[in-house]
C-alpha cells in the first residue's frame, strides 16, 4: 500500500521499489559501509528518485540506499516521484551524480562542524580530539571514537579517522602561526603531496624549531654556567686522573710524523717515530687510552696532516683511520682543513700542499650525538617548503645564513699574534684555529659536558670553556702548560664579563 508523506514524498513498501530496467545494466557495487552506518543510526535522510509505474516504483537516483534498506531488513523507503521519460533516465543519473572532489580544507571545516567543535579554543579542540595521546590510535579523546567514524561515513572521506586527526593538526598548526604557516593546506588542496607527507613535513617543521630554541638555550646556559679546567704537565698515554667512561669529546691534533722537533718532548718522541708503521702503532695507543676514557658514544676528534717532505707516499691518514677503526672505533667522518695563505715549502713531485685532515671516530654503544650545525648567531629563525630536484618537498629554513656548514673548513693558518696577547714570550710551532674547534666542540658535545685535549700545546681547546664545557688538557711540555693556564683564565674572565653584561640587560 501507498502512503503520502509531506506532500510529495511517499512511503513505499520494498517490495514494490524495483531498480529502472535501464538502470540495470549499468549500475555496479559501490562502497556502502558509510551509508550502511549514517541510515542505520539516523534512519532515512533523503528520499530515492525514480518513476512511479502502475504501482512499482522504478529508481533512478539512490540505488545504495535501496541496497542498504534491504541489507538492513527495512520494510519501506521514502521516495520522491520525478516522472522523467525512458529516454532521459541515463542521462539523469549521470547528472545528478556528478560531484566535484571535496578539497581537504572543505573536509577539515566541514569535520569541525561535524564534531562539535567550532567555536572552541585550540586546547579545548585537541583535548576533545585526544591530541594530548595523539599517536596512540585507541585514544579520540571526548569526541570518541563513534563520532569520528560518523564523520567519515558521513562524509563518505576517502580517510580514516587517524588521518583525520592528522589533518586537523596540519589545519589547526597553520591557523595558529599565520605568519609562520608552511603552506601545507594549499598543498594538500592543489595536490602537491599526500596527508602522511603532510603531517611529516609539519612535525619536522616543529623539531627542527625545537632544536633551534635547544640550541638557544644551551649556548645560553653554556655561557652563563660555571664551568671548569684541569691542566697536567704529563703524557697523555696513561691518563688515570680522568675517571673511565666520563669524556664527552676527546679533541686535540697529534704531532705530525716526522716534520717539527716541539720541545721538551723527552727520548723517542710521538711525531719522531723511524717508520710510518711504528708512527700509526703510536697514535693508536694514544687513542686506546682516550677511549678507554670517553663515555660510550663519544667522540674522538683529531687533526692530522700527510708529511709535507713525502706527501702521500706515507698516507698516514688513510692508515691512522684504518687503524683506528681495525683498533674498535667507528668512523664518521674525514673533515677538510684547507690553508688559505700557506707559506711555500718544497715538495718534490707534487704540488704545495694547502690542506689537513680533521679525523672523526667514535666510541661504539650508547646514543650518538651530533647538534645540526647552523652558520651565524640567528635570534629567530623561520621555515619554508623546498623542493629536491626530485620533487620531493622538505622543510627548510627561510633565513639565508641559516645553511648547515660542510665538512670543509677553509681559514688562513694560525697568527701567532693571538698567543702573544696573553704572553708575548711564548711561542708554538704548530697551532690550529679556534674556529675549527669551536666547530667539532659544538658538534659533538653539549654544553656543561667535560672535554679533554691530550697534546694541549697552546690551548685552543679553551674555546670550550667559553661555549660552557668542562676541560681537561695534557701536554709534556711545562711551557705550554703554564701558557695554557693563563689562556684559560683569560677565558673564564670573559666568561665572568659576559654574566655580569647578561644580568644587567635581563
Amino acid at each position: 500500500m501507498l502512503q503520502a508523506i509531506n506532500g510529495n514524498f511517499t512511503e513505499i513498501s520494498l517490495e514494490n521499489i524495483q531498480i529502472h530496467p535501464l538502470l540495470v545494466s549499468i549500475v555496479s557495487p559501490k562502497k556502502s559501509d558509510h551509508i550502511k552506518y549514517t541510515m542505520n543510526l539516523f534512519g532515512q535522510q533523503l528520499p530515492v528518485l525514480g518513476n512511479l509505474v502502475n504501482g512499482v516504483f522504478y529508481i533512478t537516483d539512490g540505488v545504495v540506499r535501496f541496497e542498504v534498506a534491504k541489507s538492513l531488513g527495512w520494510k519501506t523507503l521514502l521516495c520522491l516521484e520525478i516522472n522523467i521519460p525512458d529516454e532521459d533516465v541515463v542521462k539523469k543519473r549521470m547528472t545528478t551524480n556528478q560531484r566535484t572532489q571535496m578539497s581537504y580544507t572543505e573536509m577539515a571545516n566541514s569535520a569541525e562542524h561535524l564534531l562539535g567543535i567550532i567555536g572552541k579554543s585550540q586546547g579545548k579542540k585537541r583535548e576533545s580530539l585526544g591530541f594530548n595521546d595523539f599517536e596512540n590510535n585507541e585514544n579520540f579523546g571526548t569526541v570518541g571514537m563513534d563520532r569520528f567514524q560518523l564523520v567519515i561515513y558521513a562524509m563518505n572521506l576517502p580517510i580514516g579517522s587517524s588521518s583525520l586527526r592528522k589533518l586537523m593538526d596540519v589545519k589547526w598548526f597553520e591557523e595558529e602561526n599565520p605568519d609562520k604557516k608552511l603552506g601545507l593546506m594549499k598543498g594538500l588542496d592543489d595536490g602537491d603531496f599526500k596527508l602522511d607527507k603532510a603531517y611529516r613535513l609539519l612535525q619536522d617543521r616543529i623539531k627542527k624549531q625545537k632544536n633551534f630554541d635547544n640550541r638557544k638555550l644551551s649556548a645560553k646556559e653554556g655561557r652563563n654556567n660555571l664551568v671548569e679546567y684541569k691542566l697536567y704537565n704529563k703524557s697523555s698515554l696513561v691518563m688515570d686522573e680522568i675517571e673511565d667512561n666520563s669524556i664527552a669529546l676527546f679533541i686535540d691534533s697529534h704531532p705530525y710524523m716526522d716534520q717539527r722537533e716541539y720541545r721538551n718532548q723527552g727520548d723517542n718522541p710521538h711525531g719522531q717515530e723511524k717508520t710510518k708503521q711504528e708512527y700509526v702503532s703510536n697514535f693508536i695507543m694514544f687513542c686506546e687510552e682516550k677511549k678507554r676514557k670517553l663515555k660510550p658514544g663519544g667522540y674522538l676528534v683529531t687533526i692530522l696532516g700527510e708529511s709535507y717532505s713525502k706527501g702521500l707516499s706515507r698516507n698516514i691518514i688513510s692508515r691512522v683511520v684504518v687503524g683506528l677503526e681495525d683498533n674498535g672505533w667507528e668512523p664518521i667522518d674525514l673533515n677538510v682543513w684547507v690553508k688559505t695563505n700557506q707559506k711555500d715549502t718544497p715538495h718534490p713531485f707534487r704540488n704545495r700542499n694547502t690542506w689537513e685532515g680533521v679525523i672523526v671516530v667514535r666510541k661504539p654503544g650508547g646514543e650518538p650525538y651530533f647538534e645540526e650545525q647552523i652558520k651565524g648567531e640567528l635570534d629567530e629563525i623561520d621555515f619554508e617548503l623546498g623542493k629536491t630536484s626530485l620533487g620531493d618537498r622538505y622543510v627548510k629554513p627561510t633565513t639565508s645564513d641559516a645553511t648547515c656548514i660542510t665538512n670543509v673548513f677553509t681559514t688562513s693558518v694560525f697568527n701567532n699574534n693571538e698567543l702573544k696577547a696573553i704572553d708575548k714570550d711564548f711561542k708554538h710551532d704548530a697551532p690550529c684555529p679556534t674556529s675549527i674547534y669551536a666547530s667539532m666542540i659544538k658538534s659533538y658535545s653539549k654544553p656543561n659536558d667535560w672535554i679533554a685535549d691530550g697534546f694541549a700545546g697552546s690551548g685552543t681547546v679553551s674555546i670550550g670553556l667559553t661555549l660552557g664545557r668542562n676541560v681537561i688538557g695534557y701536554d709534556v711540555d711545562p711551557k705550554s702548560i703554564e701558557f695554557c693556564e693563563k689562556r684559560f683564565e683569560k677565558c673564564l674572565e670573559e666568561r665572568e664579563s659576559f654574566k655580569e653584561v647578561s644580568l644587567m640587560a635581563a
